[in-house]
């Protein structure tokens, strides 16, 4: 009796168990389908109405829920800005690793720098371009989690281009790969070459070739 007993206690643990991780699972599933919808519901209005015309409750209008579920996913509009930086910068990411791949590593690194001065990885780069020209808004982006870890990421996928490139021999050793990856980021940075659209193409390969001959010349004998 006491056997029975025990296995039916067990049998309902394990039927109870199995109904509350299907029902978070189903859980997950929504939110992650709910913050999904909003991505790209607030990714629209950006598009159509810069940062600053719109709020959040036209948003939440918009992906058809409450304001007091919107604020669970997203708190504020420099929490929404910030995850679509960082969903930017992922696609950026995934897209950087798998491109070109047959080239040789400098190579590779060339046309990968190439395509990042001329936003190629991003062709829908509108609502990125409205936040990044928003006054004093990618400071507030870059206190949250959602930007720290994605540009993380970017930081550390890009090394290891550089380091491929150093291993073959293509680039100096003299710097380590992170520290020489950081560098190249933040010069890039400060160039922006997508409003130059007339000399766009020959601005990215002369800041290539800076980059990798430098400025000087050596002496033809």
């Amino acid at each position: 009796m006491k056997k029975k007993l025990i296995l039916i206690a067990l049998t309902m643990y394990n039927y109870t168990m199995s109904a509350i991780k299907t029902t978070l699972n189903l859980r997950n599933r929504q939110r992650v389908d709910r913050d999904a919808n909003i991505r790209e519901a607030a990714w629209n209005l950006l598009a159509e109405k810069g940062y600053e015309d719109w709020t959040l409750a036209e948003l939440a209008d918009k992906v058809g829920i409450s304001r007091r579920t919107l604020y669970h996913h997203f708190p504020s509009k420099e929490a929404i800005a910030a995850e679509t930086i960082a969903q930017s910068k992922l696609k950026r990411i995934e897209e950087m690793m798998t491109f070109e791949p047959d080239l040789d590593p400098l190579n590779r690194l060339k046309a990968v720098i190439r395509c990042l001065l001329t936003r190629n990885y991003n062709s829908d780069s509108g609502p990125v371009r409205t936040i990044k020209d928003a006054f004093g808004l990618m400071a507030k982006v870059k206190s949250f989690a959602s930007y720290q870890k994605a540009d993380a990421l970017f930081h550390d996928r890009f090394a290891d281009l550089v380091a491929k490139a150093q291993s073959h021999g293509q680039l100096t050793k003299r710097f380590p790969a992170t520290y020489l990856a950081n560098l190249l980021i933040e010069m890039l940075r400060g160039l922006d070459v997508s409003q130059k659209r007339k000399n766009r193409s020959s601005i990215v390969n002369d800041v290539i070739t800076i980059l990798f001959d430098g400025l000087t010349e050596s002496e033809r004998t």
